[in-house]
């Protein structure tokens, strides 16, 4: 069976607090490969099929680094494949460009015709 870190479980209780993303989060369970220890890969889910979800999920990962007392970066990679990281030294900036990026990707989206 797959484990987490903390720092994982607990952005997913924060993004999960949340009602806009609390339906919209996944956590595929995930293990270390043959022969190592630890987590497996620490992957979450977020389903964004609008700007104002997008809005609502850039400003908490931000917030919730922000409040980190420990060094994490959070990678956002969107279906387009943009990834943007997130931490304590590129914070100020930080929301705005996961906005920007997530837009982008709902509207390649759109124009080829996905729903969200």
């Amino acid at each position: 069976m797959g484990e987490t870190s903390p720092e994982m479980d607990d952005l997913y209780r924060f993004l999960h607090e949340d009602p806009a993303l609390a339906g919209r989060l996944k956590r595929p369970v995930t293990v270390p490969p043959p022969g190592h220890l630890g987590v497996g890969s620490e992957v979450l889910i977020a389903v964004v099929s609008s700007g104002g979800v997008a809005a609502i999920l850039s400003q908490a990962l931000v917030q919730w680094v922000k409040n980190r007392r420990s060094v994490v970066t959070v990678t956002i990679e969107t279906p387009a494949g943009e990834r943007i990281s997130i931490n304590a030294e590129n914070v100020p900036g930080a929301e705005q460009l996961v906005r920007e990026a997530m837009t982008r990707s709902l509207s390649i989206r759109s124009s080829d015709g996905e729903d969200g």
